[in-house]
């Protein structure tokens, strides 16, 4: 006997044919994996496979706040690559997106696992920095570091791509206390 009784709300709910609970199943599967594959598409860049701008947005949030609530300093690099629009007019968008993809690698392998990269816009990076990495002779040796990742060419499609960067920097609180100030200032470290 049912909860409920025969014929009880439960025993409605109950498949009718063996085939039912299985592509049931099945539905509620290919759901989640929607699901997850939105997250996934809605945290990280689809081409480079970095943070996504919305992604970047909430770690931004968090570190302000514990930077605020702990009168800490807080650093935003963004680096943009120059004269991408040229590589990418002269190569093609498939080379030019193979560069991208090589340049966020490099990038990330300059980080710590725990570190975040974001692509921006089409060939802007942007990078926030912890506290420690915040003061001024730690935001000239990550500049550094990441210059140096861009410094060899890329071999991409038969071609070796020298790449340079422009980079800028945003100091919280120096530019203010609002992820939108602090991604939009540019001071040079």
């Amino acid at each position: 006997m049912s909860p409920r009784g025969h014929g009880g709300e439960l025993d409605e709910l109950r498949p009718r044919s063996p085939g039912c609970g299985g592509a049931l199943e099945q539905q509620i599967v290919a759901k989640k994996r929607a699901e997850d594959e939105v997250r996934t598409l809605s945290d990280h860049d689809p081409l480079t496979g970095v943070a996504s701008p919305r992604r970047f947005g909430d770690r931004l949030s968090v570190a302000l706040i514990h930077a605020q609530r702990y009168k800490q300093r807080l650093a935003i690099f963004q680096l943009g690559l120059d004269n991408f629009g040229v590589i990418e007019d002269k190569h093609g968008r498939q080379i030019a997106d193979d560069l991208l993809k090589s340049v966020a690698v490099a990038l990330e392998s300059t980080l710590r696992q725990t570190d975040t990269i974001a692509r921006m816009e089409r060939d802007e990076f942007t990078i926030p920095a912890p506290r420690h990495q915040a003061r001024g002779r730690h935001r000239k040796w990550l500049a550094d570091k990441l210059r140096l990742a861009l410094r060899s060419p890329f071999g991409i499609g038969g071609h070796d791509l020298v790449v340079t960067a422009s980079m800028g920097v945003a100091l919280f609180p120096r530019t203010g206390p609002t992820r939108r100030a602090c991604s939009r200032a540019r001071t040079w470290p």
